[in-house]
């Protein structure tokens, strides 16, 4: 990133010379993080920061014909670039002053190298880039090559798997939407997330703290739990169909349920792990005789509170987390064609 930095200093080097060399540490970046990924004891801190700017560089590079027509006189882009590329080496330093890094290490930057970048006669510093690049490549193949570990398996890292690309696209949202038929009266979202998805590409992180990215993401995970909510508000209607004996297994599967997607999203202090307290409260109360069997007589009033309670929740929480996109999804629910279970039995 040192070295990057002068490319985007000297006035002698195109802005198109420097996106090239940064992105170029893209693909370097992700094995990287795939090194430590995982590791209990290790934080991977701005590398990630690392690998969304360079991403992002590189998504600068995918038109060849706006890729021609970058030049540091484009002072919007040219100072973006620049402040988010000293954003980054800032966090960096403070992360390696903290961690107290070795600084002696095969492919650490030495100010000895910094100085011979800046005599142009001596070296070229996008050679220096490629140099310090094989150099990690080859510590990575050295401690890792001969080991279980992939490490070519670094799709999870990409950007698209990030920005959770592949699930905001026409077909997928589509496809989820009609599949699940989770009654939701949606506005034109694939416009919307294109819109936040080239949002997400903004770099003014210095200035923003990578809001742009934030926004975008939890808008994701907003999509998300609307149909999550509506599908559990569904799954409680299914519930009011079945045998006393088996209300209690269909609940805990549920809830099985939510703790995965929570889990997955990686929620805290989220609506989600509120539905997943009323539920537990719900399976774990259920009306039950000394013997362990139900009580089939106080059962249709404990049934009809808490689902009013559940449905009351949930109109509350999908009725707030439609505000930004505009859509509708407090309206009742109704079991529709399959949906409708023909057998009152566990399946």
């Amino acid at each position: 990133m040192n070295i990057s930095q002068i490319l985007l200093d000297k006035p002698h080097y195109t802005l198109s010379t420097a996106i090239t060399s940064i992105s170029k540490y893209n693909d370097v970046v992700r094995r990287q993080i795939s090194t430590l990924y995982g590791k209990d004891t290790i934080e991977i801190g701005a590398l990630w920061l690392v690998n969304i700017y360079t991403s992002i560089i590189s998504f600068l590079t995918g038109d060849s014909d706006k890729f021609k027509e970058i030049s540091k006189n484009n002072l919007i882009l040219f100072n973006s670039i620049k402040d988010t590329h000293a954003y980054i080496i800032l966090k960096l330093i403070q992360e390696q002053d903290i961690e107290n890094c070795y600084v002696y290490n095969a492919y650490c930057t030495t100010d000895k190298n910094l100085d011979e970048c800046n005599d142009i006669d001596t070296v070229e510093p996008y050679i220096l880039i490629q140099n310090n690049n094989k150099k990690i490549d080859q510590i990575i193949e050295r401690y890792f090559g001969h080991t279980p570990f992939n490490i070519n398996e670094t799709v999870k890292f990409t950007k698209n798997s990030i920005y959770l690309r592949n699930i905001i696209r026409w077909n997928c949202i589509k496809r989820v939407t009609y599949f699940y038929l989770e009654q939701v009266e949606w506005p034109n979202m694939v416009a919307k997330f294109n819109e936040l998805y080239n949002s997400a590409h903004t770099l003014n992180w210095s200035a923003d703290n990578l809001q742009f990215i934030k926004f975008y993401l939890e808008s994701v995970f907003e999509f998300l739990k609307i149909i999550m909510l509506r599908l559990t508000w569904k799954h409680f209607l299914y519930v009011q169909f079945q045998k006393s004996c088996f209300i209690e297994f269909f609940i805990t599967q549920w809830i099985l349920l939510i703790n995965e997607f929570s889990t997955t999203l990686c929620l805290k202090d989220d609506v989600i792990l509120e539905l997943h307290d009323l539920m537990n409260h719900y399976a774990n109360n259920i009306p039950k005789h000394n013997d362990g069997s139900i009580d089939e007589e106080q059962l249709p009033s404990y049934k009809e509170y808490h689902t009013n309670k559940l449905i009351s929740f949930l109109t509350a929480k999908l009725n707030k987390a439609c505000k930004y996109f505009g859509c509708v999804a407090t309206k009742p629910m109704f079991l529709i064609r399959k949906e409708l279970p023909g057998v009152l039995a566990r399946p």
